[in-house]
């Protein structure tokens, strides 16, 4: 009988010690691009293309930094 080979992951663990702002994410959203957008607890938006975060807060305009949920809408706008 042939074995069957199983679909393999690639799994990163990010954490502060990394450039995550908050060890608590509560939304993640991947974008077009391949960018993932995370939303913590109390550290608002992190942005990671794959290299490094960028981060979005109360300062950049957010009206919290709890952030529940990542999506984009018809006409490709970031809702957070």
């Amino acid at each position: 009988m042939p074995r069957s080979s199983a679909q393999t992951y690639d799994f990163q663990n990010f954490t502060t010690e990394n450039g995550l702002s908050q060890s608590q994410v509560l939304a993640l959203f991947q974008g077009e691009e391949g960018e993932l957008w995370m939303g913590t607890n109390a550290g608002g938006v992190n942005r990671y293309n794959g290299s490094e975060f960028k981060y979005l807060t109360k300062e950049n305009g957010l009206t919290d930094n709890t952030v529940f949920a990542i999506a984009k809408d018809t006409k490709g706008r970031l809702l957070i």
